[in-house]
């Protein structure tokens, strides 16, 4: 009297996990259903899939558990220089640092000086984009300022569009401020459920 018995408990192996679900599902259990946390060891050559520093990743899920782990094993391992300098999708762009994405077709052609294919955005990074005075840059307007000690960022406003910049802490906000792009890639839509119509 007065002590409880621990609940019955039916155990299942990782990889029986949908077997488990149908035993609950069939409401066989009395007590506790357990998935098992033992892992069996694989082999050496499963251990470690090769990841190359030549290659692109799109890590689908990023911010979850598995997608954090993995883009930290990539970048450990060097890829992301290239997923960075040549992103896929637009959510690619912004999950490996900041990026301008511009899906306004007569800005994002402006700034890269040929038209914007069907379901593909500009993205530009703020290292990028630059003052510049020459006529064929966008003319804009400085928003916001902030130093970030080896470089500057600045919000600027072109077409009515807020893109960010970075440039030499030391530079001075020209009277006429205007920003082109040095390098820009097109990439999929992917962040825009109504990608691909326009």
């Amino acid at each position: 009297r007065g002590a409880y018995r621990p609940l019955e408990r039916t155990s299942f192996a990782p990889g029986d996990t949908p077997a488990a679900f149908r035993y609950m599902q069939q409401r066989k259990n009395i007590g506790k259903v357990v998935v098992s946390k033992k892992v069996t060891p694989r082999a050496p050559a499963e251990q470690h899939a090769t990841v190359r520093s030549d290659g692109a990743y799109l890590v689908t899920g990023g911010l979850g558990a598995i997608g954090l782990r993995l883009a930290s094993r990539l970048v450990a391992e060097g890829a992301p220089e290239t997923l960075y300098a040549e992103p896929p999708t637009a959510y690619a762009a912004r999950f490996l640092g900041r990026a301008n994405v511009i899906r306004d077709p007569r800005l994002a052609e402006r700034l890269a000086g040929q038209p914007m294919p069907p379901g593909q955005v500009l993205a530009v990074r703020p290292e990028a984009l630059e003052p510049a005075a020459d006529p064929e840059a966008v003319p804009a307007r400085l928003v916001a300022r902030q130093f970030l000690g080896t470089v500057a960022e600045w919000d600027v406003e072109a077409s009515g569009h807020r893109l960010r910049l970075w440039t030499d802490p030391a530079r001075a906000v020209p009277d006429a401020l205007a920003v082109r792009a040095a390098r820009w890639r097109w990439v999929e839509d992917d962040e825009n459920p109504r990608a691909g119509t326009r």
